[in-house]
């Protein structure tokens, strides 16, 4: 596990990252809430669900649940669309992982068997590792090979994620990144701000991809410019705008999902304007006096 802290106006923030099939530890700081990744599965079928068997975040929910905070999720599901583009990228990671393998083994295998390695066979050997393997996995991996805590090359982790957002289109990763930190600077901190009287502690776990979230935290023209700009629709699916607190029983099984549906109060806001926009012939009308009949 990594993890880092960040503080804006509204709320100070530790962000958890690691890999999907890790567990993340529990929060090196007390927190007012937990905020996880996606799990809309186990939205669709809460009574089947225990989220402290799940093996990324079992640790996290029991230290929510003992210190009785609240549970969230302000991700999104990817829509059909990009739930297909997802696994074509991971399928491609996969051959790429083959094929890599493969083209320096063949070169390898050749070099032995003349008894030398040419200029040419060492030539071949790099472009087989640089087109083949997956070179994107491993710079991905990089991160957790310098700073398995207290994340401090943050230059590195930046670079990492930007990797992973070109590799993975705009759909997959970034815009659940905006999605979730605009939800959370506009919906979840006054929400808990007005209900502790003070700045809250959100702790959020994410997996080792979404490291630019801290960035739009940080940036709110530039998170919320590249919400405006965005089709959400086409990438996430149609109840993106809401936000949802998951309560569980006393074993760690979730009891019931409470739903509050419009918490993207920045598109709300957009909506509401365009609804209002005149035409430039009513903006005109509006600006000359009629005359009196």
């Amino acid at each position: 596990m990594a993890w880092t802290a960040v503080e804006t106006p509204n709320a100070k923030y530790i962000l958890l990252f690691s890999h999907h099939w890790k567990t993340l530890e529990q929060s090196p700081t007390k927190f007012d809430a937990l905020v996880l990744e996606d799990i809309s599965e186990n939205k669709e079928t809460p009574g089947n669900v225990n989220l402290r068997e799940e093996a990324q975040y079992k640790r996290l929910v029991a230290q929510a649940m003992g210190q009785s905070k609240p549970i969230w999720v302000v991700d999104a599901a990817l829509s059909p669309a990009s739930e297909k583009r997802a696994n074509r990228i991971e399928r491609f990671e996969e051959g790429s992982i083959a094929l890599g393998s493969l083209g320096v083994a063949l070169t390898a295998f050749s070099s032995i068997k003349k008894g030398k390695v040419s200029r040419r066979d060492f030539l071949k050997a790099g472009i087989s590792v640089g087109l083949l393997s997956p070179l994107l996995i491993r710079l991905t991996e990089l991160p957790f090979k310098l700073s398995e805590e207290k994340i401090r090359h943050n230059a590195i982790w930046g670079a990492s994620s930007k990797i992973r957002e070109i590799e993975s289109g705009r759909g997959i990763i970034q815009v659940r990144n905006a999605l979730a930190a605009e939800k959370c600077e506009s919906f979840l901190a006054p929400l808990l701000w007005k209900q502790l009287g003070r700045k809250p502690v959100i702790a959020m776990a994410w997996g080792s991809a979404h490291y630019g979230v801290k960035d739009f935290l940080l940036h709110p023209e530039k998170r919320q410019r590249f919400l405006k700009e965005t089709d959400l629709a086409k990438y996430l699916q149609g109840d993106y705008p809401a936000s949802f607190r998951i309560h569980l029983d006393r074993e760690g099984k979730i009891k019931r999902v409470e739903k509050f549906p419009e918490t993207l109060k920045l598109l709300k806001r957009q909506k509401h304007i365009e609804k209002e926009k005149l035409s430039r012939r009513e903006f005109f009308k509006a600006l000359i006096p009629r005359r009196a009949v």
